[in-house]
């Protein structure tokens, strides 16, 4: 039953982020309504999906764009009783419309995030969801919203006798233990808030208050999400740190680094420039 391919890894290991999945669950305890329609963007193993249908939903479409993931999906629908409320759909989300129903979904669950919205398909996925009319103002989207934040840093680029300076995801430990030093506080450059989107273009521009001299050259991006107004940071596999070389520079504690952020939400890191 199990697909040989390698996505299937990515999901399992979404499965097992503990708190990802214990903070979503939750959320969707205290949204989803006996007989509300739900809609699982990028649904995965379907675990959301479950929790949805176990809250009382009267349908759930479980959107999954991998084939063979769509099928483990469905069969764990089925071995839990749920296949006559949870029904998967292999195809792409941004393409989903509710055929012979004349209401959108009252609920969309989209746990399609990234850091910064940079590389995943969450910005993408809402406003084709929107342009479908399968979400309207009325839907309560989990999450609702997205606080997007930056800091400078001193980032030992050194690998192995290399200097390599270059994108790096803050997956494991490793990673953070070379921070040299965090020269600013943490600023947010931007809320998203999921319902009112209707471009992917991202702008913005940020002052960086530094608060130990030194020398910069990196930033480092985080995400924190909202859940029915709770706030959340990132977990071990939802929103991971990201760090991002820069030009270096001498600062002193005191100064103001005025950055401009730009890029095209779900294009990847080739179209973020930070200057």
């Amino acid at each position: 039953m199990l697909p040989t391919l390698s996505n299937f890894l990515l999901v399992s290991e979404c499965l097992l982020d503990a708190r990802r999945v214990r903070i979503f669950k939750d959320a969707i305890e205290r949204t989803v309504k006996p007989g509300d329609i739900v809609v699982d963007a990028g649904t995965g193993t379907g675990i959301m999906a479950l929790c949805a249908a176990r809250a009382g939903a009267k349908k759930v479409f479980a959107i999954e764009l991998d084939s063979d993931i769509a099928k483990v999906a469905r069969y764990n629908a089925k071995i839990n009783g749920y296949e006559n409320i949870i029904e998967v759909l292999n195809q792409d989300v941004a393409t989903f419309s509710i055929k012979n129903s004349k209401r959108p979904a009252d609920v969309l669950i989209i746990e399609m995030l990234d850091t910064g919205l940079i590389a995943e398909h969450q910005v993408i996925a809402i406003i084709g969801l929107k342009q479908n009319g399968v979400i309207d103002i009325h839907t309560r989207i989990l999450p609702e919203k997205v606080n997007l934040l930056i800091q400078a840093i001193d980032y030992d680029y050194d690998f192995y006798g290399f200097h390599m300076p270059s994108i790096i995801q803050a997956r494991n430990y490793g990673v953070r233990k070379k921070i040299k030093a965090t020269c600013s506080s943490l600023q947010s450059y931007g809320i998203i808030k999921f319902m009112a989107l209707t471009s992917r273009r991202f702008d913005a521009k940020v002052n960086l208050k530094i608060n130990q001299s030194g020398v910069i050259n990196a930033v480092e991006l985080k995400t924190h999400i909202y859940l029915r107004g709770r706030k959340y940071f990132g977990t071990s596999d939802m929103n991971i740190p990201v760090i991002i070389p820069m030009k270096e520079r001498k600062v002193k504690q005191g100064d103001l680094i005025n950055l401009g952020i730009s890029y095209r939400m779900g294009d990847s890191f080739g179209s973020l420039k930070i200057v």
